[in-house]
């Protein structure tokens, strides 16, 4: 079985997609995959992973027929649900060996609804979450320009 996340919006394909992939790979079911730009590593476990160049957009969630696309309920179906180890893989790559647990604040300008940002953390806000997590935790910060 092939599964394709459309290119739907990063999250969906987090809670989604991802968990489904890797339940079908469990049981020895995946045949292939396909995401959006820079997710091979997201997909290390499908036996034959494409990229589709396209970009995101979260109106794709209803082109895609895979449990929990609907993210946002109280329970997700578990049935067809298991999540990759990742922590277990990657802890094996010495450059991403971290000796605290990792965060990773992506700070951009979001334009969806055609307003501008959504999902933007100001100076202040950025100063109190670096304060509260850094000693907890190892951060990584995407910057607001990201890439084209």
């Amino acid at each position: 079985m092939i599964v394709k996340s459309e290119n739907i919006e990063f999250g969906y394909e987090m809670v989604s997609i991802i968990p489904t992939a890797y339940y079908l790979h469990s049981k020895g079911m995946l045949t292939g995959t396909e995401s959006g730009n820079d997710t091979e590593a997201l997909y290390y476990f499908s036996p034959d992973h494409k990229i589709n160049p396209a970009k995101r957009n979260f109106n794709n969630f209803k082109k895609v027929s895979c449990p929990n696309i609907k993210i946002h309920k109280p329970k997700l179906d578990k049935a067809q649900f298991l999540i990759p180890p990742y922590k277990q893989v990657y802890s094996k790559n010495n450059p991403f060996n971290f000796d605290k647990e990792l965060v990773i604040i992506c700070n951009r300008h979001n334009t969806e609804w055609n307003v501008k940002p959504i999902i933007y953390c100001i100076l202040k806000t950025l100063e109190i979450m670096f304060d509260l997590l850094q000693y907890l935790y190892h951060i990584i910060y995407i910057n607001v320009e990201g890439r084209p």
